[in-house]
């Protein structure tokens, strides 16, 4: 899974067992936040 720094975009490869919400949160916590970030989700190629 990879964060995009200028735009906050969290793309993940198929397969990794990721869902929508579990993604963004893990982001945030990747990132130090303690509140879900609003940023767009996108499935990635793959």
């Amino acid at each position: 899974m990879t964060v995009d720094p200028l735009t906050g975009i969290v793309t993940w490869q198929a397969g990794e067992g990721y869902d929508e919400r579990s993604v963004t949160v893990r982001a945030a916590n990747m990132r130090g936040m303690d509140e879900e970030p609003l940023w767009m989700v996108h499935e990635g190629p793959g």
